[in-house]
């Protein structure tokens, strides 16, 4: 701002204050602003948005816990009916040999869904890793081995069978006779080329094989699914 003033016939400018601004201050100014009001409406947005999927989750929970028994409603009761976790005491794993000491409940499963829904389709792979089953094959092959001594050939029940069943291959040492599988898909246990018979059983909704005679195998395998039964004692 420049005032003047008038010294008899003289004007005198007289600089009180003078402001440059850049246009270009300005725009930044104004940038930031925009950013900051972006990042508030942003963080708003994220906010309903979590909040809404947390509500649509609890409902969604609270309603299948609700919801009545029904045939589309299996999983949801299941859960109802599941411990959470099962614990073991000290003791459990210090009874005299024979003795079972567990309860129905510690066999319970944190998901009761019937099995044959998951076994549905086939699923050709393996649940160890090579190491594991080199190591398995190298066991049977010991043990199989040592009970040919006093017999022509081995009778095998494998039970929760696959595609694969780990057995090492017939030779020299080793010769079987009837290698049965019992599993739950068909398809897999068809692929399984060291079986000679197979079955396709649910052993947690039956566990009875009273299909075969008492005594009838002279080796019994479960490998990595012992774990999944709930009536291992039937068995």
């Amino acid at each position: 701002m420049v005032s003047e003033f008038l010294f008899g016939d003289q004007t005198t400018p007289i600089c009180t204050s003078h402001i440059i601004v850049d246009y270009r201050e300005v725009v930044a100014a104004v940038d930031k602003v925009l950013q900051l009001q972006c990042q508030i409406l942003f963080a708003i947005m994220r906010s309903i948005i979590l909040f809404t999927i947390v509500i649509i989750s609890i409902s969604t929970r609270c309603n299948a816990f609700s919801s009545p028994l029904h045939i589309n409603n299996k999983r949801a009761n299941s859960y109802l009916n599941a411990r959470s976790i099962c614990t073991f005491d000290e003791d459990d794993f210090a009874l005299k040999q024979g003795e079972w000491p567990y309860s129905t409940s510690d066999l319970n499963r944190l998901d009761n869904t019937i099995d044959t829904e998951f076994y549905n389709e086939p699923r050709f792979v393996t649940h160890i890793d090579d190491g594991a089953i080199a190591s398995l094959t190298k066991y049977y092959q010991e043990e199989l081995s040592n009970a040919m001594k006093n017999k022509d050939s081995l009778d095998v029940l494998d039970l929760c069978s696959s595609w694969i069943s780990h057995l090492p291959q017939e030779g020299p040492e080793i010769k079987y006779g009837n290698v049965v599988g019992v599993g739950m898909n068909e398809k897999e246990l068809k692929a399984n080329r060291q079986l000679t018979n197979y079955v396709v059983q649910d052993l947690n909704e039956n566990p009875i094989l009273t299909q075969f005679e008492d005594n009838s195998f002279d080796f019994i395998c479960n490998v990595v699914s012992v774990d999944y039964l709930t009536k291992p004692v039937s068995e």
